[in-house]
């Protein structure tokens, strides 16, 4: 394991379903090899915002027999 990523590590994320402001998005440039594929898959996720809701947020995780970078819809948190 090293400690630095190298350049051009950076891995794109799917997101699936979900509200219609983050089905099908590609999150480009926001985690390196290392964040996705050498942490716990318990750590991954995100909590995304939803405009004009602001106390409401989504909830998408990888599944936990799925690719490590497409995290599907779970639900809402607030």
């Amino acid at each position: 394991m090293r400690d630095e990523p190298l350049d051009g590590d950076d891995v794109t994320v799917h997101l699936v379903g979900g509200p219609p402001q983050w089905d099908g998005v590609e999150v480009k440039g926001v985690f390196d090899r290392w964040e996705i594929h050498e942490v716990p898959a318990s750590e991954l996720g995100a909590l995304l915002p939803v405009p004009g809701q602001a106390f409401r947020r989504a909830v998408y995780e990888p599944r936990p027999d799925g690719e490590r970078n497409v995290w599907h819809f779970l639900g809402w948190e607030g």
